[in-house]
């Protein structure tokens, strides 16, 4: 499970609303962006993996509407190269971001079967001891 912690941007208007399952929208009405220009959202999560580290994918698709009118949809590809295979066309690359999650993990540290007979073994001792100052 996740909960969105933020959506920011420098270069658009977020939709506050986003929650990732029944409002899928990143961004509010109304946004615009020039051809061959780019915008950044951030999209922050805290995530419950179960303890589960991954790998986990991610892939986002974009949605428009070009200057002409014509719908306009992209599907994201993994890491900085849009056209990892410079065939001069980016929409036929969709190869999904893999990541691995950080997760917070506490040692604690523990006696083992020789480590528990000692301690026993020195409390036995402590007892003993203490019993005999009182008699």
């Amino acid at each position: 499970s996740y909960n969105v912690l933020s959506v920011q941007s420098a270069d658009f208007t977020v939709n506050p609303g986003f929650n990732g399952g029944a409002d899928t929208n990143l961004l509010a009405a109304g946004n615009t962006l020039a051809v061959g220009a780019s915008g950044t959202i951030t999209l922050t999560l805290r995530v419950d993996s179960g303890g589960q580290r991954g790998p986990y994918t991610n892939q986002v698709t974009g949605q428009g509407t070009s200057p002409n009118g014509t719908p306009v949809t992209d599907v994201s590809q993994d890491g900085d190269d849009t056209d990892p295979d410079d065939d001069g066309d980016g929409t036929d690359n969709n190869e999904p971001t893999v990541f691995i999650l950080v997760t917070d993990v506490i040692e604690v540290p523990t006696l083992d079967v020789w480590g528990l007979l000692l301690l026993t073994g020195l409390l036995a001792a402590f007892a003993l001891h203490r019993l005999r100052r009182r008699a």
